[in-house]
């Protein structure tokens, strides 16, 4: 599913602009960079808890999700076309039952956290990055925007890598290994999910496609030596 859909977060003293462009948006940032005081602000304007100045606009119903995962369904259950969104500190996050309600709901949904979402389908470039830019709040995409490595105008260019990376040497090294020998490609094992972001680092000269299945390094944002675009690790 994919639109436009623009959302609008402000108060007297913070401001907040998203533009919605699939079904499933990740917002990621550090500690105190205010992905909190987002949903806060919302959900504080929705129930009319909010003091003058302060302001949500969409062209669709913003909602808020929080609770026990029962009261969490039954209320996404009873949404149409909503702007849906999510805290990460709320447990139903990461459960089957929720991730299997978002597939089935025609929402947007907006999803606070620095983790991966294993069981979701998203787009890397959904996927922004909650900065402070001086007296205001934005998002700045972390793969194709302030620190794009792969301007859209080559996405479908193909990209040889040179080594394909693992996490661990079990049963999903052994496939992409089989993958690698038809394709004349190396296939390496970073030896545990710690150490992809350390493999990445010390070699820098190599064209590096990382198994999907390791999350985003960590959760660990490399930045400075090298740039990051579909999996596709290289130096810049």
């Amino acid at each position: 599913m994919k639109g436009n859909i623009r959302v609008l977060v402000s108060t007297k003293r913070l401001r907040y602009e998203l533009n919605l462009r699939r079904n499933i948006t990740i917002i990621q940032g550090d500690s105190a960079s205010g992905k909190t005081t987002m949903i806060q602000i919302i959900s504080d304007y929705l129930s009319g808890r909010s003091g003058p100045g302060t302001e949500v606009v969409c062209d669709r119903k913003c909602i808020v999700l929080s609770g026990d995962d029962e009261s969490v369904l039954a209320k996404l259950g009873m949404q149409k076309s909503a702007v849906v969104f999510v805290d990460e500190q709320e447990r139903f996050l990461n459960t089957k039952s929720f991730a299997k309600a978002v597939l089935e709901s025609d929402c947007y949904f907006v999803f606070i956290t620095r983790d991966g979402l294993n069981m979701l389908p998203y787009s890397i470039s959904e996927i922004y990055y909650l900065k402070n830019s001086g007296y205001y709040q934005n998002t700045r995409q972390v793969y194709n925007s302030m620190h794009q490595v792969y301007p859209e105008a080559r996405a479908a260019e193909e990209i040889e890598p040179s080594v394909i990376l693992t996490e661990d040497s079990n049963a999903g090294h052994e496939m992409f290994r089989a993958v690698s020998q038809n394709m004349k490609t190396a296939c390496d094992s970073a030896r545990g999910k710690s150490n992809v972001a350390k493999y990445i680092l010390t070699h820098k000269e190599e064209q590096i496609l990382v198994n999907p299945a390791i999350e985003y390094c960590s959760g660990r944002r490399i930045e400075g030596d090298f740039g990051t675009a579909g999996g596709i690790y290289r130096k810049w």
